[in-house]
């Protein structure tokens, strides 16, 4: 069975590859299930991350489902990107 999360991609200034963070509180059995729930609560999300972040250059947040989510942290050799 294929799960989709909502993934933020932040990017910082004196970072190259964007951070992923993943909202791994909420799972979603479909693509559908997690947009509309993304685009219901975007502007929370936006100031949620806004305010916990103030250095933050650009961000995206996007559904994305947990094979590829997986296959992007490897790409990214992901580690923990947090502002000091």
């Amino acid at each position: 069975m294929t799960y989709y999360y909502i993934v933020a991609f932040l990017m910082f200034p004196w970072m190259s590859d964007p951070y992923v963070m993943v909202n791994t509180e909420m799972r979603y059995k479909s693509f559908g299930d997690c947009y509309t729930t993304m685009m219901k609560n975007r502007s929370v999300l936006t100031m949620g991350l806004t305010a916990r972040y103030p250095d933050l250059k650009d961000y995206s947040i996007r559904c994305i489902d947990h094979k590829n989510l997986y296959d992007l942290q490897q790409n990214l050799n992901q580690k923990r990107h947090e502002p000091t």
